[in-house]
């Protein structure tokens, strides 16, 4: 058992009582709940320093048939965003980085804005397609990226990271002064989570947001925003919002099944938005 918060490093650890067969431990300091067993199939995602788990295959291929319509959802989601990322940062955000980018959607609407954007993966297949249709798609982790951005972010990516302090340190080191990060995460206080628990029979391989052998990190609004702060931001912002948010929200999630909508939208209506937003300030 790891003794101590893989994301706050507090030794204050209980365990809890759920359905899972594996062993879930939770911080009593910054909320954070996770699975310390690590799978013997840990591929290497991320930054090569810091383990982190794989992303389920269907998900990654899912991410293939909608890349024009996403496209056009990340651009006008960013069109809003960046607005008030610039308020929050007092400057022109003028350099990005988007950490596991996959198809580099966002990549047009920074082009278009005559913002310097570039894409960070290690899936060849998205090194591949960056390279034929001229998108900026790296096989670099940030450590060997000589360059610092006015923003960094990533969805669905931190619930893979093993050990997150590390990794937001990482972030911090490589945005200039004032830079903002922006986090996308499943919110492990949200209302898909809590379905999640309540009919378990129907997720056996599931405990909230936890999604063994993929998702070994579990967010919620507190443990985000301490994670943020003990990574050295200011300004934090750590909220739980509806995936199909039109500002914030995830730009694949309109391809989502009927089902997952409905318990988005109910889960958002009574403040339980089951996509957890973080915002942090350099």
């Amino acid at each position: 058992m790891q003794m101590s918060c893989p994301s706050c490093k507090s030794d204050k650890i209980k365990a809890v009582k759920n359905h899972f067969t594996l062993p879930t431990l939770r911080c009593k300091n910054c909320n954070l709940d996770y699975v310390d067993e690590i799978p013997l199939s840990l591929e290497q995602v991320g930054m090569s320093e810091i383990k982190s788990t794989s992303t389920d295959a269907e998900l990654i291929a899912s991410y293939s048939k909608n890349i024009e319509s996403d496209i056009k959802i990340a651009k006008k989601s960013l069109s809003k965003r960046i607005a008030i990322f610039e308020k929050i940062a007092e400057k022109k955000i003028l350099s990005v980085c988007e950490i596991g980018c996959s198809a580099g959607v966002a990549h047009e609407f920074f082009r278009d804005n005559q913002i310097d954007w570039i894409g960070l993966e290690t899936d060849s297949k998205w090194i591949n397609y960056g390279e034929r249709m001229s998108i900026p798609i790296f096989g670099l982790d940030l450590k060997d990226v000589d360059k610092k951005f006015d923003l960094i972010y990533f969805h669905q990516v931190l619930e893979h990271i093993l050990e997150p302090q590390d990794f937001m340190r990482t972030i911090y080191s490589h945005l200039n002064e004032g830079g903002i990060v922006f986090i996308g995460v499943p919110n492990h206080g949200g209302f898909t989570a809590l379905f999640r628990r309540v009919f378990y029979w129907f997720y056996k391989d599931n405990f909230g947001m936890l999604q063994y052998p993929y998702h070994l990190r579990a967010y919620s609004p507190k443990s985000l925003n301490q994670l943020l702060k003990n990574s050295g931001f200011r300004n934090v912002d750590a909220r739980g919002i509806n995936h199909l948010d039109s500002i914030w929200g995830e730009w694949y999630s309109n391809h989502v099944p009927l089902k997952n909508r409905i318990i988005f939208f109910v889960g958002a209506i009574f403040g339980f938005g089951s996509l957890l937003i973080g915002i942090g300030k350099k």
